[in-house]
């Protein structure tokens, strides 16, 4: 530790510490107050985290949705029509998809895939008409959901009050 001796003017010798030696008290202390500083913007920092975590869960999801959409993991729904079921043979007299569906604007993307691919194989393999490949599609459904042919459930303990 280097110390300088001065003299006052009294004669008594001061030792003197330098600057080099240890630092000045206005040095820790703003040395002190940096860590404070960084302290509170960690906490800060911390409690706005915690405050959007839902929005920023949120945008991290649209962010992954979108990269793998563009890396090719997604396909597009295959986007069917009235007008592609109607092509199929899936339209009749009493199913009148032009008139109810096309001509109306439905919004909707066609019929239900799997109900199509259910009734063009019954169609086929019991070369029946739409119509009739239809009901025996409803009446199979029904009957899988415990349903009678009227459309009531089976389910013995079913309340039903009559009019």
């Amino acid at each position: 530790m280097s110390q300088r001796i001065y003299m006052r003017n009294d004669s008594e010798p001061a030792l003197v510490k330098t600057s080099e030696d240890s630092p000045s008290t206005s040095t820790s202390m703003s040395y002190l107050k940096s860590h404070y500083v960084i302290i509170l913007i960690l906490v800060i920092g911390c409690f706005l985290l915690f405050h959007f975590r839902f929005k920023l869960a949120e945008l991290h999801d649209r962010y992954r949705t979108r990269r793998r959409m563009g890396q090719g993991y997604y396909t597009s729904i295959d986007t069917s029509s009235f007008q592609d079921d109607i092509n199929d043979g899936l339209n009749s007299a009493s199913f009148d998809l032009e008139a109810n569906n096309l001509t109306r604007e439905d919004p909707r993307n066609g019929l239900d895939e799997q109900a199509k691919e259910e009734i063009k194989r019954i169609m086929k393999s019991k070369s029946m008409s739409f119509d009739e490949a239809r009901l025996e599609y409803v009446r199979g459904e029904f009957a899988g959901n415990n349903i009678d042919e009227n459309g009531v459930p089976k389910d013995p303990k079913l309340v039903t009050l009559s009019s």
